[in-house]
This record gives C-alpha cells, structure tokens and sequence, in this order.
C-alpha cells in the first residue's frame, strides 16, 4: 500500500506544480501539521483535515473546480500522514476524495466545460490507480460522464472498461449494484445512438443485478 501511496503522491504533486505561488500559501498550515504527524491524530491534524475540507467546500461553491480538489488532495495526504498506508480512515478518505472529484466533472460538463471535466475525470482516475473496485467506479462515472457530453465513442469505451473489470475472471470484486450502474448507463448510451435492441439487453441486465443487490 506505501509503494501504491507513493505513485498516487507523484501524481497529487501536479497539483501544486500547477498552482501559481500566491495559492500555496495558504496550505502551509496542513504541509506543516503532515510534517510533524504521528498515526495518533492530534487535535490540530484534525482541525487542519476539515479546514481543508471547508475550503474544497467553499472554492466548489464558487465554481473553482480544480482549486477546491487540491484543497482536498491536501486533506488526502495529511490523512495519509496522520493515519498510515492500509488505514480504514485512509481509504475512506481515497473513496470520498474520488467521488468528490467526479462530482466536480459531472458539474463540469453540465455546464459546458468539457474540458475542465476531462481534466478532473484524469486526476479521479490517477488517485484510483491501484485500487481495482474503487477504479471500475471511477471508469463507470467517466463513461457516464462521456454520456451527458454527447462523447459516446469515449463512453462506450469506458463502460466497456468497467464491464471487463467487474465479467467473470476480471480482477473486481463482485459488486452487483455497482454491476447494474454499470449496464444501466452503458443501455442509456447504446439507446442514445440508436442500438435499441442492444440497449433493452442492457437495461435488462442491470434490472437482474439490481434484484440480486437488493437481495443479498
């Protein structure tokens, strides 16, 4: 988990290496505490983790997309720090920073910055580099993001992706509501570019996986 760790760190410092220096300032504070952190937090590494968090908040509510994930890429790595590679608190806190990120992209396509979500769905699929189950989440948002941006060659592409991961012998770890996400978005993309026949197939699909999620 430390090696994996130390790639997704490799990758987190593009963030920094992008911000002009006048945004760096701020992040002393938690590049400090991480410093200094034991695996027992203290009280000041979990105030500097939700003051990132209320900053990530803050700069999403005001549209600053790729600002508000690097505030909570800062929360990721004091994590790290505070609580140690193969932590519970850890990747949780991977998990949340993913999904935060992917949210920022399906916004980010809502409102016709395409661009910026290719960006955002990149850096989610980085951080879940490693993590099998977490990742075919990441390919399936992205197809689903694809989908809302009209890529549907791209879309297909991704769900297909995450359909090889989570098919028999693939290395997920069967997960049939994320199974149905899964056939249910890529049936919306075939139904979207007029393979009917193939879409109901699909639709049917993640009704069958949805019943065996809701029955486990």
């Amino acid at each position: 988990m430390g090696v994996t760790f130390q790639a997704e760190g490799q990758a987190y410092a593009s963030h920094d290496q992008r911000m002009r220096p006048e945004e760096t300032r701020g992040r002393g504070a938690v590049a400090g505490a991480a410093a200094s952190a034991k695996h027992d937090p203290t009280p000041a590494q979990l105030a500097a983790i939700e003051s990132a968090d209320r900053e990530a908040a803050s700069l999403s509510a005001d549209g600053y997309f790729q600002e508000a994930l690097e505030a909570m890429v800062d929360a990721l790595r004091l994590c790290f720090e505070v609580h140690g590679a193969g932590s519970e608190a850890l990747a949780s806190r991977r998990s949340s920073t993913v999904a935060f990120a992917l949210g920022l992209a399906h916004r980010c396509v809502a409102a016709g910055e395409v661009d910026a979500a290719h960006e955002l769905m990149d850096e989610a699929e980085r951080m879940a580099s490693g993590f099998v189950d977490l990742l075919v989440e990441v390919v399936t948002q992205k197809g689903d993001c694809y989908r809302q941006a009209g890529e549907y060659q791209a879309a297909l592409h991704e769900l297909q992706r995450a359909v090889e991961m989570q098919g028999p012998g693939g290395p997920a770890t069967p997960n049939p509501k994320l199974e149905a996400q899964t056939h249910l978005v890529l049936g919306a993309v075939l139904s979207q570019t007029g393979h009917h026949r193939d879409a109901l197939t699909q639709a049917q699909r993640a009704i069958l996986l949805a019943q065996r999620a809701l029955a486990a």
